[in-house]
């Protein structure tokens, strides 16, 4: 089973309305793995990223972003 973590947002104390974090985790199994690591490939090369870099939120379309969601 892999099991991949990411986080998001500021954990500091804010006093600001709209401050927020997230954290997520994505569970899978090892067959599994081959296709979710290709649906990321796809995502990262649609938002106009290279296969190895991070992809922020803001960086990919709705239609891109949406795609990942459904293929995983």
């Amino acid at each position: 089973m892999y099991i991949y973590c990411d986080e998001s947002g500021s954990f500091a104390k804010a006093d600001e309305p709209g401050a927020w974090c997230v954290v997520v985790c994505y569970a899978l199994t090892e067959s599994q793995r081959g296709a979710a690591e290709s649906a990321l490939r796809r995502y990262k090369l649609a938002a106009g990223k290279r296969f190895d870099e991070e992809v922020k939120r803001k960086s990919a379309n709705d239609r891109c972003y949406f795609q990942l969601l459904e293929e995983l």
